[in-house]
């Protein structure tokens, strides 16, 4: 089953409140309700992808990802996972085949 057909909750939308998205926001400024889907989508492609530190420098490429595809408008958590993810498996293998010299 893929991000997109799993069923799930948004957390509650709290004024002020701190997403794990936000310090990746670049000073651009979203809505609370974008900041919320945001940060979810950042936290379902984390978990797909087994990110822990948020520290690394995957999470930022990712979390600016989500960035550029909600300011294109896209506002559904499943679909800006699903793009990123797949976005990180079509370069995982680019990058595949030209570590390969056989491939």
């Amino acid at each position: 089953m893929s991000v997109a057909e799993r069923p799930m909750a948004l957390p509650p939308e709290t004024e002020g409140e701190h997403m794990p998205i936000t310090p990746f926001l670049d000073g651009y400024s979203f809505d609370p309700e974008t900041r919320r889907v945001m940060g979810v989508a950042f936290e379902l492609a984390r978990v797909a992808l087994q990110l822990e530190d948020r520290g690394d420098s995957l999470n930022a490429i990712l979390a600016r990802r989500i960035v550029e595809l909600a300011q294109e408008g896209e506002r559904n958590p499943d679909l800006l996972c699903e793009n990123v993810l797949k976005e990180f498996s079509e370069r995982r293998s680019e990058i595949a085949r030209m570590d390969d010299p056989a491939a």
